[in-house]
């Protein structure tokens, strides 16, 4: 995750009606064991309105009243515990019970209720029973919350947006289709899920706030921003909706500060974050370094598509850092879209590893020893023809690098 420039994540259980309690994690690379990544233990309750299957509630009116059941006894629970205390004389000590007890925190307005809805009238539903109830939602999805907008602005009730949008079926978004070309049942889909795609960028110009969210699916963050970026929403609002909204939702507001004596949670690009061909160069988590995803990787880490070139050979190759160029001949055998090999250089001859290709796009590993420790060296770029040239990254910096083929396999000296 850090490689894609993600620094934390609130995650919280799957299931149905009431799973459970969320985490808030912080992707440290030091942590040696999973209880290390944990900031917030317990976050507020992941609630919806997905009934069960086969048992009763299964369905929506059975679901809303065992909600409505449950925060009663909840609040019952509440008195009896209130009146013994004040006075045992006469009664039996209450039972605890650990679900009362997250869901007490939630109506006393501790923490708040992460609460599953996606369709507008479900929106209305949640707002009404946190009104009746009294305790503080956080709406997680949110696809319809554009229609809404008013009602949520008002009740100051901020939106989880998820950017796992809905997949079509039949509309292909990748084709430029006059509507009018489109059959009505393809007219449809189409305007449904562009409404989802709209949607931040609807509740940003309502006032509404809201966070952007990979919806507990394999969104990639930037691609969803991107999409919302075309349908209306600001890229400024885009990055504040990935940063410091939800981090000022969890609780932890101060993680986005970059000042001196707070935690260096920072990402650093190559070119506006939200561009198709901007790369992750480094993440630091509490001021530790994370290389990032290779250039021209997708942010999801899968490099761009493509029968991979063909780089085998010899190669003289030079690299800029620092304002010193370095020149070595390098040898590579490659395989598919794999590839290794060695490179001759001042220090010796060093191991070109974890060499991948995908389509012209081109990325390896060279260790090298200075003084006993181990210095990791990271080239990323392109090929085309006899020409490679590209970029390296080190700890300490970054430079060029670019290489030309002076044979391939099979030709004489």
């Amino acid at each position: 995750e850090r490689k894609k420039g993600i620094v934390a994540a609130a995650v919280h259980p799957e299931g149905r009606l009431m799973p459970g309690r969320g985490t808030l994690l912080l992707f440290r690379s030091s942590a040696s064991i999973p209880t290390e990544l944990v900031v917030e233990p317990s976050l507020g309750p992941l609630l919806s309105f997905r009934g069960a299957q086969g048992v009763y509630p299964s369905q929506h009116f059975g679901v809303l009243a065992f909600m409505r059941q449950t925060f009663e006894d909840v609040r019952h629970a509440a008195v009896v515990e209130a009146a013994y205390r004040r006075d045992p004389n006469g009664m039996t000590a209450p039972h605890w019970d650990p679900d009362y007890a997250v869901l007490q925190e939630a109506l006393n307005g501790t923490r708040p209720v992460f609460f599953a809805a996606d369709g507008a009238e479900d929106i209305r539903q949640v707002l009404e029973l946190a009104e009746r109830y009294g305790f503080r939602p956080y709406i997680v999805g949110g696809d319809e919350a554009w229609k809404v907008a008013d009602l949520l602005r008002g009740k100051q009730v901020p939106v989880l947006i998820s950017l796992d949008f809905p997949k079509p079926d039949r509309w292909d978004p990748k084709k430029d289709t006059l509507p009018a070309e489109l059959d009505a049942a393809v007219l449809r889909e189409k305007e449904r899920i562009e409404h989802v795609y709209a949607n931040a960028g609807r509740l940003a110009a309502a006032g509404v706030t809201f966070a952007l969210t990979s919806g507990g699916g394999a969104a990639d963050l930037r691609d969803g921003a991107r999409t919302a970026i075309e349908h209306g929403l600001g890229s400024d609002a885009a990055l504040r909706a990935l940063t410091t909204t939800p981090a000022q939702l969890l609780g932890i507001p101060h993680f986005t500060r970059i000042e001196p004596g707070f935690p260096a949670n920072l990402v650093v690009t190559k070119g506006a974050i939200f561009d198709d061909d901007t790369r992750i160069v480094y993440t630091f988590v509490e001021g530790e370094l994370e290389h990032g995803s290779p250039a021209g990787a997708r942010a999801d880490g899968d490099a761009t598509a493509g029968e991979p070139v063909n780089i085998a050979g010899e190669w003289q190759l030079e690299s800029s850092i620092m304002d010193q160029t370095r020149r070595g001949r390098a040898t590579i055998q490659q395989t598919g879209s794999e590839f290794s090999g060695t490179t001759t250089v001042e220090e010796g001859t060093l191991r070109i590893e974890n060499g991948s290709i995908s389509g012209n796009r081109v990325s390896f590993v060279i260790n090298v020893d200075i003084g006993g420790q181990m210095l990791q060296i990271e080239y990323t770029g392109t090929a085309e023809g006899d020409e490679m040239r590209g970029d390296m990254n080190m700890e300490f910096g970054s430079g060029t690098w670019r290489a030309t083929r002076m044979r391939t396999p099979g030709e004489g000296a």
